[in-house]
Order: C-alpha cells, then structure tokens, then sequence
C-alpha cells in the first residue's frame, strides 16, 4: 500500500504543478497585451509609433517603450519605460495606483522586488543606473513575476516612458516598440513582423514574436514535467509489482483455503473477483494514503521551481484527484490479474494433500 500510495502522490503532485506552471505562464503572458515586439539597431522618434500604425496596415496599435538595468541598494533589477496610458501591459495591482501623466518620477514596482527591498505605497527609494542616483517615489506595487530563464535580476521597476527617456539622455527616441497586430494566429504574425523587417530594413530592426516565446518558455518548463511524469511511470510500475508480489506471498500462504473454495465450487471468476477485491483493496488504501500526501508535495515542489525559475501559483483541479483514481485502480487491478490466474489454476485434490 505504501509503494501505491508513493505513485499515487507522485501522480497527483506531478499533475499538479504542471497544471500549477502552465496556468502562471499564461497569466504572466496576458499582463503583455502584444503580439510582437520590434528593436531598432539605433534611436528613432518615439512617435515612430504612429507612422508604424499609419503606414502598416498590419499594426493596429505601437508604443515606444524603454528598457535597462539598475539597482536599488544591492538589489539588482529591470527598469522599464512604459507609456502611462499603456494598452499593452496590464497591470495586476496589489496596492496604489498605477503610472499618471501628472506624476513625474513616480514608480511601480513589482511585489517581489518591494519585498526585496523594504519598499510599500509611498517609500521614496533611491534607483542606481547607468553611474546616476535618482530618488523615484513608490506609487503602486503589481503582482508580475516574468522573466527569462537564467536572469540573475529581481523583479522590475516601472517609470514613464519619457521619465526613463531623460533620464539616458534619450531626449524623446526610443529602440523598443511594442506591436499590437490585427491578428494573433501565429502565420499573420510572422507575416507581419517580417514585413516590418523589410520595410525598415535600413534601421537594422530585430523583431519578437510573443507566440514563440510562449513556446520556448513552456518547452523548457516541458522538460521538468517529462522528468516528474517518467518518476511516475517507474514508481507506478514498481507498484504494480508490489502489489502483485503481496498477493502472490498471500496467496502462498492461503493455499488450504483457495482449495477448499475450489472444492466447494467457486469458479474462476469468483476466484479472480475475490484476488481482484484484495488487490483494490490495497489499492484504495494506498489512494487515499496518496492523495492526502500530494498536496504538501506539490507545494514544495512549486517552491523549489519557483525559487530557481519565477514564482508559481498553486492551481488545483477536481480532474487531478479523477485521474489519479483511474490510475490507481486500474493499476491495481492490473497487478491482481496474475495472482488471480495462478489461484484459479490450483487443482483442490493437490493443495489439500500437500496440507
């Protein structure tokens, strides 16, 4: 029962934080409303934007956006210029108020660097980058995580675009642009991106499709949720032959009372009915040993991905706990056919003269 409930656990928590990691991705790449994003090899007029939506009939909406790396204290992090009435980045805000026109250096920071670094709604902060200091006062804090992998950063710190723009001496250009296409399917946005390429080819542009991130990125989560289901395959199949390794040495020891059964006339199908019901037996036992164990599993296992990829939000389903039941049982049923079998074929006259 314990090999069972081991597989069952690992199941359902395998199941779990797959579940848990392919929903926060997809939460993640919602706050970013666009489908592609294009860099510039040099400088151009922030309103750029609007000759790209004038010009491309594939560009619904573009806006300028900003992007380095700073540090507050010893706390290293991303700082990113975003338009205040931004309709790309939608911001989960867990406390203040998001970027206003009227509020000059003001900032948002994520909730993972405000907790780094000590910071609330109303802290004035001192942000390093690029050999200058500026005090930048906390106006809200936002739930966002993402990330890439390997990034040695925390979280991020959001300004106006034009803030982050005097403050590199930009003076009103921008590299990145932000691109919202009149389709999401992945062909018209690869169209679009590589027509964009062509047409301002001389700007030496390198473009993004979010499609394909969110591809890579869910690939490379694919790799750790391939591991935990091959653990679960080996663990399973390790029960299965538990299970049918404690019927067998049961049956070994019952062997005067299936002969007796066989003498009274219980038929083959009683036989393996009665080895069957063992075998469930141990396997309920070992279900509900499982299930109650998969969740503190589960959790622990989001935190040690969490702390090495980006944070993950425990998502649970009733189809998680369905599932493992299907398994479990199946599997133990499976692992009752055999004993079933040796016990049908056991002749009465020989299993009583040898007792």
């Amino acid at each position: 029962a314990l090999i069972v409930a081991t597989a069952t656990a690992a199941f359902a928590s395998s199941q779990t934080v797959s579940l848990s990691i392919d929903r926060t991705i997809a939460g993640l790449y919602d706050r970013y409303r666009a489908e592609g994003w294009v860099l510039f090899g040099q400088l151009v007029p922030t309103s750029f934007a609007t000759q790209l939506e004038r010009t491309d009939p594939d560009i619904l909406h573009a806006e300028a956006w900003e992007r380095t790396s700073g540090a507050i204290g010893s706390v290293a992090t991303d700082i990113w210029g975003v338009p205040a009435e931004t309709t790309i980045y939608q911001p989960h805000l867990v406390a203040g108020t998001w970027l206003r026109p009227a509020l000059p250096m003001a900032a948002v920071l994520t909730q993972n660097l405000a907790q780094r670094v000590g910071a609330q709604v109303g802290s004035v902060v001192r942000l390093d980058m690029d050999r200058q200091s500026v005090l930048i006062q906390v106006v809200g804090i936002v739930d966002d995580d993402s990330t890439y992998l390997g990034a040695t950063t925390v979280g991020k710190v959001f300004l106006r675009a034009n803030d982050l723009e005097r403050l590199q001496g930009h003076g009103g250009r921008a590299r990145l642009f932000g691109l919202q296409l009149l389709s999401s399917a992945p062909h018209a946005v690869d169209t679009a991106l590589e027509g964009l390429e062509q047409q301002y080819r001389s700007l030496r542009p390198i473009t993004l499709a979010i499609y394909q991130d969110q591809e890579v990125a869910k690939q490379v989560i694919g790799i750790l949720a391939l591991l935990l289901r091959a653990m679960v395959l080996i663990v399973l199949l390790i029960g299965i032959a538990g299970i049918a390794n404690t019927l067998l040495l049961n049956l070994t020891e019952r062997r005067r009372e299936v002969g007796i059964l066989r003498a009274l006339g219980a038929s083959t199908s009683q036989l393996l009915l009665l080895i069957t019901g063992e075998g469930l037996g141990m396997g309920i036992i070992g279900l509900t040993l499982g299930l109650a164990a998969s969740y503190p599993i589960a959790q622990a296992l989001i935190e040690q991905a969490g702390e090495r990829l980006f944070r993950i939000h425990l998502a649970l389903s009733f189809a998680t706990p369905l599932l493992a039941c299907a398994l479990t049982l199946t599997a133990a049923a499976l692992a009752s056919i055999g004993p079933g079998f040796v016990a049908a074929r056991l002749r009465p006259v020989e299993v009583l003269r040898y007792e």
